[in-house]
């Protein structure tokens, strides 16, 4: 029994350890977040939490029609490797 209690401790306290698998981030977007963090943490901690952080335009059109949530019926080889975020903004 104690180990469960550890391992819910440690999902609740450190829960980027849990969700650590690597998530492809454009190069663009890694430069946003790194100026973002600083001036506006809310909006990058929204930005992490929602689907937009986790989910590739690729993935998304894999699920199911009504999982999706993606408008789109096709989407552009290299748009679709890393998630949403900023593919072509400049910091």
């Amino acid at each position: 029994m104690q180990p469960f209690i550890l391992a819910i401790l440690v999902l609740f306290l450190f829960p980027g350890i849990a969700l650590s698998a690597e998530i492809p981030i454009s190069e663009a977007t890694e430069a946003c977040l790194g100026c973002h963090t600083l001036s506006t943490p809310g909006i990058v901690s929204d930005w992490k939490n929602s689907r937009h952080s986790s989910v590739t335009p690729k993935e998304a059109l894999a699920k199911p029609k009504l999982e999706r949530r993606v408008s789109a019926e096709k989407i552009d080889e290299t748009l679709g490797k890393s998630v949403v975020g900023a593919p072509s903004a400049t910091p």
